[in-house]
């Protein structure tokens, strides 16, 4: 029930903007025709709040993850470098060295 009331209510407001903007720009052009102005740019209002609601939006966007993201790759790949690391050691003990001697690959191939 209370988001229906909201919802009217936002549309009758939407609905007081836009009838204030054509009075407004009637006026305008009836002026600038009166004054051989050249017309004029008029933004609508809810256009400028769209604008200035996803500048706003790409803003806050960039700063949050800028702060709270920016070590996110730095984290995942210590990560893969310490799995690497145990690995390497895995096999050093079970082996015995990392590679055999001799310049060969595992498997007996010449490098």
């Amino acid at each position: 029930m209370g988001e229906w009331i909201a919802l009217i209510i936002g549309e009758i407001l939407v609905w007081v903007e836009e009838i204030k903007f054509w009075k407004k720009k009637k006026a305008r052009r009836k002026y600038e025709k009166e004054n051989n102005l050249p017309k004029k740019l008029m933004i609508h209002p809810l256009i400028k709040i769209l604008v200035l609601g996803l500048v706003l939006f790409f803003i806050l966007r960039i700063l949050i993850g800028y702060f709270y993201f920016s070590n996110h790759g730095e984290n995942e790949t210590s990560e893969k470098i310490a799995k690497i690391e145990s690995i390497l050691e895995n096999e050093k003990t079970q082996i015995g060295n990392y590679k055999p001697e001799g310049g060969e690959r595992y498997g007996g191939k010449p490098v």
